[in-house]
């Protein structure tokens, strides 16, 4: 009996430790199959990323700006070097990177090792002719911007990894980047290829094209002047936009200085900045078009209305002073003088019994407190002080450009929506994006946003006085023979970044236009940043305005109206 259950139990162990012994097969067969065959595969397969093409950026008209090219990267087998050391100065001497460096990377224990991405035809020429073992060529893209500086602050530019950085490349990265493929080999234990494994292959899906409002012809002339005032005056930099009445579409936007997108990394991080929607300025007298612009869309005033303007207009135990002296201070002065003498302490009058209220009301109708949403990267909203902490001697000063900040994007975008019959529209940059195949994804020009702002007849009652600004007033520099031009002169000191108050000396010196002034076709500002020579914008800004609006006007065939 005993010896019978003594059968029974080893039994039953046994049967214990089969049941077990089965269970845990069955375990890792079956329920853990797909997590060990993914091991396996793992252990004799590498997947190889391969990169789509980056899709294309071209002007309004088609002209090719920025593409991607066919390019090579090597990589080393550090393995299967036959001279270690002899092969690091041979590759420092045809991919022109110091010897150290290189042969401190072959001493990396990996298998292979990434050298050099992106060489140029002739690296790629002299690592085939030197034929080392272990040296292999693989596949690579280069983003090349054809017109190296033009535009080159509003399309941005690429890192070492193909990804956009700043400007158009980064904020449209969705759609330019594309979808990467990937390439799946087999290898034997140490890593490399078996030639006769199997190749799996999932082909990448290249990025989307997009084409800016920008015309070339238009952004280069627009640099040329601009950059020849920057030097003749010795200034720090400048903007320059060129923008479609009707539209809203951008067709020129210079920032300087600027940089060469293929070498971004030469430059200092001040060149990559598109100063005119990343830097704010005070306007100084151009944003008396709105000043008056309010008082008399609002009913406060009219074209008749008259105000003593003086020399020395004292408020709040502070002086405001007339940067020209009038000869006949007591006289008095139409609401157009304002514009046409940009006329301070009238302004600052006029700020005061419009109010603070209505003041910010209309600087909100204006969007001069929000970003415009155009389609690039790093846009700034301009800055100015809560409503409720705005003291008379702040909206006195607001009345000439004074005590607030905006971009020149916002501000060219406020002045043309008095170019533009008192309709604000909202500026664009990006015209449409196709496909790869050349299907269109988005028509930006069939979606333009406008509102009414103001009444047509305020609108051109402030054109009026913008155009006997250039016919006898401070804009009379910006005068192009034929055209009826409007524009208005702006001159404010550049605030101390460092905290309150200005810096002693600099200036910004500016000028906004139209063309014609009649039937405006485009509006037009001009920027230099703290310039040497003369900081009045009359004198600077004015003479650059012109010779943009001489070329635009032969360019667009716009004819002439007087």
């Amino acid at each position: 009996m005993i010896r019978r259950n003594r059968i029974i139990g080893l039994s039953l162990v046994f049967l214990l430790f089969f049941a077990a012994l089965f269970g845990r097969l069955f375990y890792l067969q079956v329920c853990q199959h797909a997590d060990f065959q993914k091991m396996s595969l793992q252990q004799i397969r590498r997947t190889i990323a391969v990169p789509a093409k980056r899709g294309n950026i071209y002007d309004r008209r088609g002209t090719l700006l920025a593409a991607t090219v066919d390019s090579a990267m090597v990589y080393v087998d550090c393995l299967h070097l036959a001279d270690p050391e002899q092969a690091a100065a041979q590759l420092a001497a045809a991919l022109q990177m110091p010897r150290a460096e290189v042969a401190a990377r072959l001493q990396n224990p990996n298998a292979y090792v990434l050298l050099k991405r992106r060489l140029s035809e002739q690296e790629a020429a002299a690592l085939r002719r030197l034929k080392l073992k272990g040296v292999h060529l693989l596949h690579d893209q280069k983003r090349i911007y054809l017109r190296e500086q033009l535009a080159a602050n509003v399309l941005g530019f690429v890192d070492q990894d193909n990804q956009g950085r700043g400007g158009l490349e980064y904020f449209q990265e969705k759609y330019l980047q594309g979808i990467p493929g990937e390439l799946i080999i087999e290898i034997d234990p140490s890593g490399r290829e078996l030639h006769a494994g199997e190749r799996l292959l999932k082909e990448p899906h290249d990025g989307d094209n997009i084409t800016l409002t920008i015309d070339e012809f238009l952004q280069y002339i627009a640099r040329k002047y601009l950059a020849a005032a920057v030097r003749e005056e010795r200034a720090d930099g400048g903007s320059a936009i060129i923008m479609d009445v009707r539209s809203g579409q951008i067709l020129a936007m210079v920032s300087l200085p600027d940089y060469d997108p293929n070498r971004y990394f030469a430059y200092p991080p001040e060149n990559l900045r598109n100063n005119t929607m990343q830097t704010i300025y005070e306007p100084g007298s151009v944003f008396k078009l709105i000043t008056v612009a309010a008082a008399l869309d609002s009913g406060l005033a009219s074209s008749n209305t008259t105000i003593i303007n003086g020399n020395i207009f004292e408020i709040s135990g502070q002086s405001i002073r007339e940067s020209h002296p009038l000869k006949d201070p007591e006289r008095p002065r139409m609401l157009k003088d304002i514009i046409i003498d940009s006329l301070n302490i009238s302004a600052a009058k006029l700020a005061l019994q419009l109010g603070k209220e209505k003041m910010y009301e209309y600087m909100d109708k204006f969007q001069l407190s929000s970003r415009t949403d155009i389609q690039l990267a790093g846009e700034s909203a301009g800055v100015r002080s809560p409503l409720a902490q705005v003291q008379p001697l702040d909206l006195a000063v607001s009345g000439y450009g004074h005590g607030f900040g905006v971009t020149p994007l916002q501000m060219i975008s406020a002045v043309n929506a008095i170019a533009n019959d008192g309709k604000y529209v909202k500026p664009s940059i990006v015209l449409n994006i196709s496909d790869n195949k050349g299907d269109l994804l988005r028509d930006f020009a069939k979606t333009v946003q406008t509102k009414q702002i103001i009444r047509p007849q305020t609108a051109w009652d402030i054109r009026l006085m913008m155009q006997e600004c250039v016919q006898k007033g401070s804009g009379i520099l910006a005068g192009l023979p034929g055209y009826s031009i409007g524009g208005k002169t702006g001159t404010s000191q550049k605030t101390n970044p460092n905290g309150r108050g200005y810096l002693p000396g600099s200036y910004v010196s500016s000028f906004a236009g139209v063309l014609p002034g009649n039937k405006p076709r485009l509006s037009i500002l001009v920027i230099i940043d703290n310039p040497k020579k003369s900081y009045f914008g009359g004198q600077t800004a004015a003479p650059v305005f012109r010779e943009i609006a001489r070329e635009a006007a032969r360019y667009l065939a716009i004819p002439e109206d007087i």
